[in-house]
């Protein structure tokens, strides 16, 4: 995790509304409560005409770096950068390639630029990432932090250990600073007061009940933050889709020696 402070910013979903994200990103990051070293987006992103918005943000003015959470409907890269990841060891480090071959445009692993300064998650599998974050004119900054994200349905299987989860096993791994997922974690609505817990299983019961795997993961990716979209709440309520649990404790680290070393604690937020 990154001892360095780092202001983020975090949107959910944007549903295609982009001169509109585009428009409130600016505002924030150039406002009193800016600058902003990092964004993120939760939930979906680009709205039925990916083309377009990728054209409309390359058309932008973007000074902070954003990611993208939701892991579709986003065209193959033309003339991008990859972020490449070295599992040895469970280490990730950072290069910069050319997201296109032979002049065919190839999928990358990992992170996929989608235009300057608009990145997603693109690998299928759960990972973990050290995000290079960078200055206005696209140098990388001294500032670094560990982010961990999964796709939308994942499953996990006993004897196929996901990137995520062999990148923990690490013995210098002590967590992250982020967790993006598009799905809840199991049963964490127990970590919410009771007004919001029951506006949200009020809500839509089956997404707030959450996922078995999200939850082994977060277990495993031990983060400050778990940022998810929202579910669906009716407009007319004052919060909207937003909540945020109380503060709950991560499960222990165990040493070589076997014994549970200190942790952090994690809020679980819905944009």
């Amino acid at each position: 995790m990154s001892n360095a402070k780092i202001k983020i910013l975090v949107f959910g979903a944007i549903n295609g509304n982009i001169p509109g994200f585009l428009k409130k990103l600016n505002s924030l990051h150039g406002g009193k409560a800016g600058p902003f070293d990092v964004c993120f987006c939760v939930g979906t992103f680009f709205g039925d005409d990916t083309h377009k918005d990728v054209e409309l943000l390359n058309n932008a003015t973007l000074t902070v770096p954003v990611y993208l959470a939701n892991d579709a409907g986003v065209p193959p890269p033309t003339d991008g950068d990859e972020i490449e990841l070295d599992d040895e060891e469970g280490e990730v480090s950072t290069s910069a390639t050319s997201g296109v071959e032979n002049g065919e445009a190839t999928q990358p692993a990992g992170i996929q630029r989608i235009s300057k300064f608009v990145y997603c998650f693109s690998h299928p599998e759960p990972d973990i990432y050290t995000l290079p974050l960078t200055t206005a004119d696209g140098s990388t900054a001294a500032k670094t932090m560990v982010v961990a994200h999964a796709p939308s349905h994942v499953r996990l299987t006993p004897n196929s250990p996901t990137p995520l989860q062999l990148k923990a096993q690490h013995s210098a791994y002590i967590g992250c600073d982020v967790f993006l997922t598009n799905e809840w974690g199991q049963n964490v609505v127990s970590c919410f007061t009771t007004p919001d817990s029951n506006r949200v299983i009020a809500a839509n019961p089956i997404e707030a009940g959450g996922s078995c795997d999200v939850s082994e993961l977060a277990c495993v990716a031990k983060p400050r933050y778990h940022f998810v979209p929202a579910v669906s709440v009716s407009v007319d309520t004052e919060r909207g889709g937003y909540a945020v649990s109380l503060p709950f404790r991560n499960p222990l680290r165990l040493t070589s020696a076997g014994v549970g070393s200190g942790t952090h604690v994690c809020r679980f937020i819905s944009m």
